[in-house]
């Protein structure tokens, strides 16, 4: 007999540690995805990339810093290797300038999460329906040429996620019937605690700058394409040929399609020369005074 009750009591009390825990579920959904592929881009040109601090829109919030200055990271990762976020007043061997604005904010949805909670949990819409945030991201970026302070480019991205958090716990619908329990629940769920909102920055700010580092490496392989086509016309079997002593340094520059990058000076045998380097650091380049190629070097890889 008291081994029956005993094994009764382990079971209902097994049954009620469950409706305490119930099951909570936690889904965050892309609310602008993209079809179109993007995997398959060729390696963007090899350019060096200095970016400014990106200039924000303030918020409610304001603590989604870490990650509204993420487009260095994301640049990196499609391929641009050269990719300075900090700001340097020599320009020199900067290729694009980038400068632009984002901003983000949470969309209002206080008065659904809160009858979510009262008196919605009487029909347990916390379950079915879930508390629900939803954080919009956009930024509008401008790619300059460092050289020429030219604009080549204007792109505008949009991200948008939404997190619904729902939970099968039976006491929400206890406390609607309360009333005091459920609107106090219905409050705190009124705005985003903070590790959703991190949750939140972090998926939608990564996509955001995805797609603008995306959109920048499309612009630069059409414009070195477009470029490349010049140069072939131009340039015909002098297109990329290897440095000749005592060819004029400006001629030989003009049929490159590879970048080359002034190191500095070195004396040499009481001459004072440039130096070069390809950006591909494969040739090192020595320019004398007269502007003619002095000597070059292949370097090893």
């Amino acid at each position: 007999m008291n081994l029956c009750f005993h094994k009764v009591l382990l079971i209902l009390s097994f049954i009620f540690s469950l409706l305490i825990s119930g099951c909570s579920t936690l889904e965050i959904v892309d609310l602008k995805a993209q079809t179109s592929p993007t995997d398959n881009l060729k390696k963007p040109p090899n350019l060096a990339i200095e970016i400014e601090t990106l200039q924000v829109d303030e918020s409610k919030y304001n603590d989604a810093n870490n990650f509204e200055q993420g487009l260095a990271e994301a640049l990196r990762k499609e391929g641009f290797s050269k990719t300075l976020s900090k700001s340097f007043n020599d320009k020199t061997n900067v290729d694009l300038l980038i400068r632009g604005t984002v901003s983000g904010h949470f969309r209002d949805n206080k008065a659904k999460n809160f009858f979510t909670w009262w008196p919605g949990a009487i029909i347990f819409a916390h379950s079915w329906r879930g508390t629900q945030y939803i954080y919009d991201a956009q930024a509008d970026i401008e790619v300059i040429d460092a050289q020429t302070e030219k604009t080549l480019g204007k792109f505008h991205a949009e991200s948008s996620y939404e997190l619904s958090h729902k939970s099968g716990n039976p006491f929400p619908f206890l406390g609607a019937l309360v009333v005091i329990p459920g609107v106090i629940k219905g409050g705190v769920s009124a705005s985003p605690r903070s590790k959703f909102r991190y949750q939140m920055y972090e998926v939608t700010h990564q996509n955001l700058w995805k797609k603008i580092a995306v959109l920048i490496a499309k612009d630069q392989l059409k414009i070195q394409s477009q470029h490349n086509t010049q140069l072939q016309e131009k340039c015909s079997q002098r297109l990329n040929q290897k440095p000749t002593i005592g060819l004029v340094w400006t001629k030989f520059i003009s049929c490159q399609t590879n970048k080359y990058r002034l190191l500095g000076q070195e004396t040499i045998e009481s001459n004072v020369v440039s130096v070069y380097l390809s950006s591909d650091r494969s040739i090192r380049v020595h320019v004398a005074n007269d502007g003619r190629i002095l000597r070059w070097f292949l370097l090893k890889k």
